[in-house]
C-alpha cells in the first residue's frame, strides 16, 4: 500500500497504478513518457532505449555480459497469434532490416527475427516482466528438500492458471505466459552449447529433485544437462549428500555473469556474496536457498515459488499467495507427493503457454 501511494503522488488525476506482467506497447514508439532513442550502447537493441534499464552495474553488466558470453544479442521469438486478418507468413513489421549502426544489427537480416513471430532482442523483453514469487522459510533442511520437490510438479500448473501476458509490442501472441520470454532474455549460452545441449538456459525449468525421499526414484532425475563430475566430488568432499551434490554442480559449473575483483583477490567465506554470484543468477521455477554463512538475523532454509505471474490487483495477488502457503501446508501435513520425471514437468511448462491452457 505504501509504494502505491507514492506511485500515485507522480500521477495525473486520471492514472492508477496497476500490476501488470509486462506493459503491452513496451518496445514500440511513443511506448514511454518521456521518450528516448533505442539503439544505445548498452543495450544495442532496435526497440528499446538504454533508460528503460536502471544505471545499477548489476542490471547493466547482467544484459552485457549475457550478449557477451553468447557473441549476439538475444532472440525472443513469440508467435504471433493468427486471425483472419493476420497476413500469413506474418514478417514482424517493427524490425528494421536496413540498420547498420552496430554488427549486431545484421543478426534480424540472418533470421534471428523468424517468420509468424514477434522478435524482441533485448534482456529487459524478459527481465521487466513482473511476476508473483512467495518465498517459504522451512523448519530446517530437510523440510525445505521436501517442500522443494514437492512444488516442482506444481510450477507449470501455476504458470497455467495465472497467465497474463498476452501481448509483445502491440501485438496479440498465441500464448498467454512470459516464462519463454524470460527464458530467451536469460539466455547466455553459445550457440555450440546449445546444440551440443550440453547446458540448459540459465533461467528455465528444475533439471533435478533433491530430497532424500523413498519415494523418489533415479528414473525421476531424468534431465539431460550433464552433472560436472569434478565439481560434484569436491561438493561431497565437503560433506553434500550425492543429491544435493548434482543439484549445486549444475549450478556451479555456470560462468558468472558477475564477478568482483574482491571476490577473487580476497574472498571472504564468512558470507555468501560469491556463491550468490552464481546461485542468485540462476533462475529456476523453484528455488532452494541455503540461510546465510553469518546468519544474525536467524535466517532459516527457503524456498522460493517463482512460476506465477502477477495480476492486475491486490485481492488477486494476495489470493494466490495465499494459496500457495496453503498448499504447502497441506502438502507436509499429509506427506503428498508429486514425482514424475523432470523431464515431463519441462514439457508441462511448454503447455503451460498455451492459450487457455
Amino acid at each position: 500500500m505504501c509504494r502505491r501511494a507514492i506511485l500515485k503522488k507522480h500521477m495525473k488525476h486520471n492514472e492508477y497504478p496497476i500490476t501488470l506482467t509486462n506493459f503491452p506497447r513496451f518496445g514500440l514508439k511513443h511506448s514511454t513518457i518521456p521518450e528516448y532513442p533505442s539503439l544505445g550502447p548498452q543495450l544495442k537493441s532496435q526497440f528499446i532505449s538504454d533508460e528503460t534499464t536502471t544505471q545499477r552495474t548489476r542490471y547493466i553488466s547482467t544484459a552485457k555480459n549475457i550478449r557477451a558470453r553468447r557473441h549476439r544479442k538475444v532472440q525472443i521469438n513469440v508467435p504471433i497469434f493468427r486471425d483472419e486478418k493476420t497476413p500469413w507468413p506474418f514478417h514482424d513489421p517493427s524490425v528494421n532490416y536496413n540498420l547498420h549502426t552496430y554488427p549486431e544489427d545484421d543478426e534480424p537480416r540472418k533470421g534471428a527475427a523468424k517468420p509468424n513471430h514477434i522478435y524482441m532482442d533485448a534482456q529487459p523483453f524478459g527481465s521487466g516482466t513482473c511476476c508473483l514469487q512467495v518465498t517459504l522459510q522451512a523448519r530446517n533442511i530437510d523440510e525445505a528438500r521436501q517442500l522443494y520437490d514437492r512444488l516442482i510438479p506444481l510450477a507449470p500448473i501455476m504458470l497455467a492458471l495465472t497467465a497474463a501476458t498476452p501481448i509483445y509490442k502491440g501485438f496479440l501472441a498465441d500464448t498467454d505466459a512470459r516464462w519463454n520470454t524470460l527464458v530467451g532474455a536469460s539466455d547466455d549460452r553459445t550457440e555450440k552449447e546449445i546444440d551440443q545441449k550440453t547446458l540448459s538456459p540459465r533461467f528455465g525449468g528444475n533439471t533435478s529433485y533433491i530430497s532424500p525421499n523413498p519415494r523418489l526414484r533415479a528414473q525421476h532425475n531424468d534431465h539431460t544437462m550433464s552433472i560436472p563430475p569434478k565439481i560434484k566430488q569436491k561438493l561431497i568432499a565437503g560433506g553434500m549428500d550425492d543429491l544435493l551434490a548434482s543439484h549445486f554442480a549444475r549450478i556451479l559449473i555456470r560462468d558468472p555473469l558477475i564477478l568482483c575483483a574482491e571476490h577473487l583477490n580476497q574472498p571472504d567465506l564468512t558470507t555468501s556474496n560469491l556463491f550468490e554470484m552464481f546461485q542468485g543468477l540462476t533462475w529456476q521455477a523453484v528455488r532452494f536457498k541455503p540461510p546465510p554463512p553469518k546468519n544474525v538475523h536467524n535466517i532459516g532454509w527457503r524456498v522460493e515459488f517463482r512460476s506465477m505471474e502477477v495480476q492486475p490487483t491486490d485481492c488477486e495477488n494476495a489470493a494466490f499467495s495465499i494459496f500457495v502457503i496453503l498448499l504447502t501446508r497441506a502438502i507436509l501435513a499429509f506427506e503428498v507427493d508429486f514425482y514424475m520425471p523432470i523431464s515431463l514437468v519441462g514439457e508441462n511448462m511448454e503447455t503451460a503457454h498455451a492459450r487457455d491452457a
